[in-house]
């Protein structure tokens, strides 16, 4: 990563410098995702489960592929519709299932559950995004990449909260940087190809690319003189691999369908009830507040920049049009704010870096005055480190900012091997005018006895905080960082210079320092909200209970057996634990609504315990038009409209629970007691729905 002390912009880095940065983001980034992780169980030692609904659905769905294969039917939802005729089904996340797979297979092999692998795969995919967010700097020649990779940990909460999520909210944003990354190169062809991938993968991409596409059409066009020109290369590659895309597409005949009821339906025009991350923030005020940070540095950018110029380039501008069009997404539903952040500080350095050129070059004239040498450099990191030492020793004493610190025993090898490539531009050459080529060795040698009094300073911070860790594998990372420390001096190219052994131990000293500032202040700015994103990572399940539920109806239900669930989005973590039965409606609520409202308006009614009831639906015409009807709703219709055999509720429908336990001719509770004043306050509540006949109860479909 790039020293804090100024280097000249064409400094060559060898293999010391995109390798070592992209795996040690890539780490940093798994180091990261997995605290947030471990620190979501409310204790150590208790399950972790996985965040949010649909993250059960995901990791089921990948581990299912091998079994099924292509799903072109979804029994497991008997009046969810994905098209507006027939029982197609259409999945719109299959590559990242295929993603999922092998690390929900790694996780079965190393005796962990499927839920495990579900959290590696989020984490590799948020370790991704930071280093794609990297070579984006690099490619841009953005300044000090340090500050903007930690502009990168105090982004939005949410931002962070959705990224835990198991959904595809991780590898479509990576895939989304790299299209932007070969856009900014120019590299069409490749962007093709790009878009190809990034359509299967995640069928969202459908409506993205073009957007992405077009942005960056208009910036070409838009562009200064010089580099203006008619972008028919860019528009021809990138539709040609968004039509191959949406062509092979495995769900490609009912893909339209969906999309309009996906975009249209639930996204920007819903007529029902839909998630709550579909829904806007409840005030300007309030997103400004949540994200102060990226609009801030953003906002400070974009102004600084059309104030002194120069124009923008193509490159840029095409990324400051995405950053303005994501964040008319964002404040239309709050979903986006998984995109903007990240855009937005990308944006944010590239609109800065003319800026960042001009303060530098006015910092080395001061430099220069008087011949006072590095000194007030020098002085200047040494305070800000010492300050940064400081603010670790405080929050290794607030019970808020404690548990962050606690893992120091992570932290450490991870933070040392981000410094290495900084370290090896302070390696590199050191020590020839005094020592000839093997003098590099001592300039390792002292930088090894400042990092070790570091390190020693380090772990008696974590030895304050009296507590033990909860993330594994300090082990692992050590010895990881100290084979990169070994064979780094190795491999490094060898460059003769006129550096001294003295400036090596300097520049050594600073990015420690640096370090130690960076850590300090990201603590204390951003170590709160990472404690809010754990709380807010929590599993909201009762995963044990779930389980005892569903071994009972393993032994009392039959294969494809309907249960009745009291909401909607109950669906994923009941699918992901028993696929042997199938339920009502899930994963959408247009899914129902959309061909059969009058089948979703029973199950509103009934769920909520507000039965008997009369309401007037818009049921569909065959003209496309719609007609009201009236109908009457009956806490009968689970069995003779839905055809359920189990009804499961929670502690929040105890009035469809009061409503069953109202009517024993009707059901009879049967998990976990019989007795209903025993278990009222169970986490959940079975009822098995009794017939006359003793035959399988007829439905709707």
């Amino acid at each position: 990563m790039q020293s804090i002390m100024p280097v000249p912009a064409q400094s060559h880095e060898g293999w010391t410098g995109p390798w070592i940065e992209s795996v040690a983001l890539f780490v940093f980034g798994i180091v990261l995702m997995s605290y947030i992780y471990a620190a979501s169980a409310p204790s150590a030692g208790l399950e972790i489960g996985a965040p949010g609904h649909d993250s059960f659905y995901h990791i089921r769905m990948a581990a299912l592929l091998p079994e099924v294969g292509l799903v072109r039917e979804f029994p497991w939802l008997r009046f969810a519709y994905f098209t507006r005729t027939g029982s197609e089904f259409v999945s719109h996340h299959v590559g990242f299932h295929v993603l999922l797979l092998p690390f929900v297979r790694l996780a079965e092999l190393l005796g962990a559950d499927e839920l495990a692998g579900g959290r590696w795969a989020t984490s590799a995919f948020f370790g991704g995004n930071l280093v794609l967010f990297n070579l984006l700097l690099r490619a841009g020649r953005v300044r000090y990449r340090w500050f903007w990779l930690a502009l990168l940990l105090l982004l939005p909460v949410h931002f962070y909260t959705r990224h835990a999520f198991v959904r595809a909210i991780g590898p479509s944003l990576l895939l989304m940087q790299v299209l932007l990354l070969l856009l900014v190169q120019q590299r069409y062809l490749w962007a093709g190809a790009a878009c190809v991938l990034y359509v299967h993968l995640y069928l969202g991409a459908v409506t993205y690319i073009p957007v992405l596409v077009a942005l960056f059409a208009v910036a070409e066009l838009a562009a200064p003189r010089d580099e203006r020109r008619w972008p028919w290369r860019l528009v021809w590659s990138c539709a040609g691999g968004w039509l191959i895309g949406v062509c092979t597409y495995p769900y490609a005949r009912g893909m339209a369908e969906f999309l309009v009821l996906q975009v249209t339906g639930t996204g920007l025009t819903p007529d029902i009830e839909v998630g709550t991350e579909w829904r806007p923030y409840s005030s300007i005020v309030a997103f400004a507040t949540i994200a102060r940070v990226a609009l801030g540095v953003w906002g400070i950018a974009l102004v600084g920049r059309l104030s002194t110029g120069p124009r923008l380039r193509s490159g840029e501008l095409g990324l400051l049009l995405v950053a303005i069009a994501f964040l008319l997404l964002t404040l239309k539903a709050r979903r986006f704010i998984e995109y903007w952040p990240l855009l937005a500080v990308l944006s944010a350095a590239y609109l800065s870096r003319p800026l960042q050129e001009y303060v530098e070059a006015g910092w080395a004239r001061i430099l220069a005055q008087g011949g006072r040498g590095p000194w007030p450099a020098a002085t200047l990191v040494a305070v800000a480190g010492v300050c940064g030492a400081v603010i670790l020793m405080w929050a290794a004493r607030v019970d808020m900012l404690r548990p962050v610190l606690v893992e120091w025993r992570v932290w450490i090898p991870v933070l040392l091997l981000l410094i290495l490539p900084a370290l090896c531009r302070a390696w590199r050459g050191a020590g020839y005018a005094v020592c000839g080529r093997w003098g590099q060795g001592g300039g390792v040698f002292v930088s090894g006895v400042v990092g070790g009094a570091w390190l020693y300073a380090t772990a008696w911070l974590g030895g304050v905080t009296g507590e033990s860790g909860r993330l594994q594998g300090a082990v692992f990372l050590w010895s990881m960082t100290t084979a990169f420390y070994a064979l780094t001096p190795a491999v490094m190219s060898a460059r003769r210079s006129a550096a001294r052994l003295t400036q090596s131990v300097a520049q050594t000293t600073g990015a420690f320092a640096a370090v130690l500032a960076l850590a300090g202040g990201i603590v204390l700015c951003g170590g709160a909200d990472l404690a809010t994103v754990a709380r807010q990572t929590t599993c909201r399940y009762d995963l044990a209970a779930i389980r005892a539920l569903m071994a009972f109806l393993e032994h009392d239900s039959q294969p494809g057996d309907v249960i009745f669930t009291d909401d909607w989005d109950v669906f994923p973590v009941l699918f992901f634990h028993n696929t042997r039965n199938h339920y009502i409606v899930g994963l959408d609520p247009k899914f129902t609504h959309e061909r059969r409202p009058d089948l979703w308006e029973r199950f509103v009614r009934i769920t909520r315990g507000q039965t008997p009831y009369r309401a007037v639906v818009p049921m569909p015409t065959p003209d496309g038009g719609r007609e009201k009807v009236t109908i009457d709703i009956a806490l009968e219709d689970i069995r003779d409209h839905f055809g359920a055999r189990y009804v499961i509720t929670d502690r929040d429908h105890h009035r469809l629970a009061q409503q069953l336990r109202a009517t024993p001719q009707f059901a009879e509770l049967v998990f976990p007691s019989r007795s209903f004043e025993r278990v009222s306050e169970a986490p959940y509540l079975l009822f098995r729905v009794r017939t006359a006949t003793g035959e399988q109860p007829a439905s709707d479909l």
